[in-house]
This record gives C-alpha cells, structure tokens and sequence, in this order.
C-alpha cells in the first residue's frame, strides 16, 4: 500500500485549486461577457425589435419631471423597455442633469442611447408657452384659455375632447368608467409648458397623465369614506360640483357633507353650478327661478342624483373632499357676500340666512 507522502499531498492540493481557479477565472469571464451583452443589449437595441412596438408619439416631459418619472413615463408609452436601465445611463453618462423639458417625438425604434440624446436636446416643437388651467373650469373655458395664449383655436380643443374617450381609453383604462365619450373632468388642472404646434391630443394626453398620477393615484392609494358608497366616476362628479361651489377650500368638507346628506335624504342636489352648466356659463350673479326651471339632465333641482357628468376638472383638495366629506348634520348653505358660506339644518333657517345674506 502506497502511502501518501506531504510533497504528494500539496502537488495534489495545488492541481486542486488550479482547477477551481481555472473554473472560477472562466465562470467571472463568462459573467462579465454576460454583463457586458446585457449592457450593451439594453443600451443600443431599441424596443421595436423586442415587442414590434413601433407608434411614433409626441411625449410631454413638464418643467420639474424627475428623472424616476420621466422613466415610468417612457416604459408606459412603449417607448423604452426598462426604467431601470434608462435612469442607470441617465446617470452614468450625464443625462440626468440635461434632460429638457418640452415635446419630443419618440418611438419604440429609437434606442436607449437615441431617446436619451434626444431629450437631453432643445424639444422638437419649437419654444414652450405656459399654460395655466385653474381648478374648476370646464373644457369650454380650458379651450378659450388656449386660444387666449395663440395655441390653437378654442372650437377644435372643445370638439377634440368631447370625443376623444375611444383615443386614449387603451393608453388610459380608466377612462372605461366615462358613460360617453367626453373627456369632462379628466383633464386635471395645473400648469402646462406648451409647445407651439402642438395639437390637441398632445394637450390632453399630457393632461390625463397627470390625472393618472393626481386622482387616480389619490383613488388608490385612499381608502375614501365614501368609496363603499359611490363608484370612482361620482366621486369625481361630486368633487367637480365642490370645485365650483367653494370658493374657500377650509369649506370643501362642509359643501360635500351637505351634498351627501340630501342624497342620503332623496332631495334634489339643487347645485346652482350644475344649472349654469347647463346654460353653457360657468358664473352669473344671481340664479334665477326661471333658470332653475331649465330642462336640462344637468338640472340638478328638478333631477335627483348625480349629473350625468362632471361639471369642470376638480383638483386634488376637492377630489379628497368628495372621498372624505366632513360630518353633519347640514342640508343647506347660502353665499355670505365674502367668499363664504352659511350653513343651515332647516329650510326655515336657510331662509333666515339667505335674508341675511341680502341684506348685507
């Protein structure tokens, strides 16, 4: 019998970990082969010869856009395949510090390396105009504000988005919840950068993305006290009429608890806006008996519950307010003459504070 000898053992040791060396050295070069495809994979092919999306398509990035955001943005319109990968180069390679804000026409052709160039340049439709939507308009007041900045004519904004639903209901599932095919109440209300040329689609898409990101984020991420109660689309409906009856937002809680209340009472929400909505104006200065008496769906004193629509596009403290009304026991309120309400449990004393209000 052989016996092993220490220079035999360590010859045999050293073969060993030759060996497992060898493995290792060639399991590391394969990994960073590996790496290296993938890196390169990600940063030069576009997504088009991924998934064959191919849709060119005007993307809006608004002044203060996060890195993180303008990502999602792009893995949401199937411009780019990983967000991921998108902010790792942005990072890397400087981007991050030189995207712009602005239009840009992307695709899923372009490669990571092309759309990061792209937006890191002056966006493709020349200067940008700013754009303020107030909380509370309808698309009718929104169409002459555009028109009011030289962008595009009032008549083609409104006749866009009063048709627009079956446009965007794919990029926009939420939109299914709309009974026709109006956008009313999705466009959200901020401040927009606008490129000169754009047309009406790249205004309401901006528009509804940040409505994905305002209300619906508020809608999933809220339980809401009412959501047991009502659908996602009268919520809405009940925060655009809050938008146009308050002019105090302290006062948001208390219109929508007496909005509740008469529901919850089968009386008539009698909301003059939604009147005036139906008359086609958004204020007059005083409503009258005659205008009340219009028939109209929208007619909010002669038609019991919700109108069929939303009014304007509510911001995000009315929405809130309508998924958490206040609590009490209120049925009715009157203007103050200062930018407040009086709110009443009775008729009688509705009628004593509306006597009040005139005198003053």
């Amino acid at each position: 019998m052989k016996l092993w000898g220490w220079t035999t053992i360590r010859q045999a040791l050293s073969k060993h970990w030759r060996d497992w060396g060898s493995l290792f050295l060639a399991l590391w070069a394969s990994f960073m082969i590996f790496l290296a495809a993938l890196v390169g994979f990600q940063y030069f092919v576009p997504l088009a010869w991924w998934s064959g999306s191919s849709a060119a398509q005007y993307v809006a990035i608004p002044y203060g856009t996060s890195t993180v955001q303008i990502a999602n943005r792009l893995v949401h319109d199937e411009v780019i395949r990983s967000a991921f990968w998108f902010r790792f180069y942005a990072r890397v390679l400087g981007y991050d510090r030189q995207i712009k804000a602005g239009f840009f026409q992307l695709n899923g052709r372009m490669s990571l390396r092309r759309v990061l160039a792209k937006v890191g340049r002056r966006n493709d439709s020349g200067s940008l105009v700013r754009v303020t939507f107030p909380e509370g308009v309808p698309v009718t007041q929104m169409g002459k504000i555009l028109q009011a900045r030289g962008l595009m004519d009032a008549g083609e904004f409104v006749g866009f988005v009063r048709k627009a639903k079956p446009i965007f209901i794919q990029r926009y599932p939420f939109l299914r919840v709309a009974p026709s095919d109006s956008l009313e109440g999705f466009l959200f209300p901020d401040t927009y950068f606008i490129a000169n040329g754009s047309d009406p689609s790249m205004i309401v898409d901006m528009a509804l993305h940040r409505f994905q990101e305002k209300i619906i984020g508020a809608w999933e991420a809220d339980g809401g006290d009412m959501k047991d109660k009502y659908g996602f689309y009268q919520i809405l409906t009940m925060a655009s009429m809050l938008e146009m009856e308050a002019q105090r937002q302290s006062e948001l809680p208390i219109i929508a608890s007496v909005f509740y209340n008469r529901l919850s009472r089968g009386m008539p929400l009698a909301s003059d806006p939604t009147v005036l909505y139906a008359m086609g104006l958004m204020t007059k200065a005083v409503v009258t008996y005659s205008d009340v008496a219009i028939d109209s769906p929208y007619n909010t004193y002669r038609q019991k519950g919700f109108p069929p629509t939303p009014i304007s596009s509510p911001g995000l403290a009315a929405f809130r307010a309508a998924l958490h009304p206040g609590h009490s026991g209120y049925l009715f309120f009157v203007a103050d003459g200062q930018g407040g309400h009086h709110f009443t449990q009775t008729y009688q004393q509705h009628l004593a504070a509306q006597r009040g209000s005139v005198g003053k």
